[in-house]
């Protein structure tokens, strides 16, 4: 399995329970209609004017995003299907902080088995190495803090509960932060080594002629 496509299926397992869990949170407050579309307790946008029907649509899709995520995301049209999921899954109170990794996750979705072929030319050829070792590292550690960050918010700062401590809430975003800096560099360590056996048989088929 690719670096690329475990990614993609991390992201989209953490933004799918995200999202649902969101809708958990919608669902309490019970049939009550929604006034505008910005759900601030929850940190959430819907097109639903209902909390009910918006808490459903959020777990019916979130729980669409992980079975993607994890089985078809690899196969044709996988990638934009993700987006549409997820695109979907925000415009039905799925939260908000998982925006940036559910784009980042359908960026690197459309390389899997794809590999880039940049990974070869000047000083990336010399740093390919590097960064194909560092993978494993750099998503442990970006999913250390991601996880550890959901934890937080899911135990102490639920969606639609008053918030706490303000020192638990800035440990939690700073979390995120890390998360958000980290992970764009496992993406790209994903794809120096998904780009690794393409180069190496760019380079026999160059030594068989």
């Amino acid at each position: 399995m690719s670096a690329s496509r475990v990614l993609v299926m991390i992201l989209g397992l953490l933004g799918g329970i995200g999202g649902a869990v969101h809708g958990v949170a919608e669902i309490q407050r019970r049939d009550v209609v929604i006034e505008g579309h910005l759900l601030k307790s929850v940190g959430a946008f819907t097109l639903i004017p209902n909390y009910l029907a918006t808490g459903v649509a959020a777990m019916v899709l979130g729980a669409a995003v992980v079975i993607w995520s994890l089985g078809f995301v690899h196969r044709k049209y996988g990638a934009a299907v993700f987006l549409g999921l997820f695109s979907a899954l925000f415009l039905v109170g799925g939260g908000f902080a998982q925006v940036p990794f559910f784009l980042l996750g359908w960026v690197v979705a459309t390389r899997i088995g794809r590999p880039v072929k940049w990974f070869d030319r000047g000083r990336l050829a010399a740093w390919r190495p590097r960064m194909s070792a560092a993978w494993l590292r750099l998503v442990v550690s970006a999913l250390a803090c991601l996880a550890a960050a959901i934890l937080i918010w899911m135990i102490l700062l639920p969606p639609g509960a008053e918030r706490g401590v303000p020192a638990v809430q800035y440990l939690c975003w700073s979390l995120v932060c890390a998360a958000l800096l980290l992970m764009p560099c496992a993406a790209l360590a994903g794809l120096a080594r998904d780009a690794a056996p393409h180069l190496r048989g760019e380079k026999g088929g160059a030594g068989a002629d």
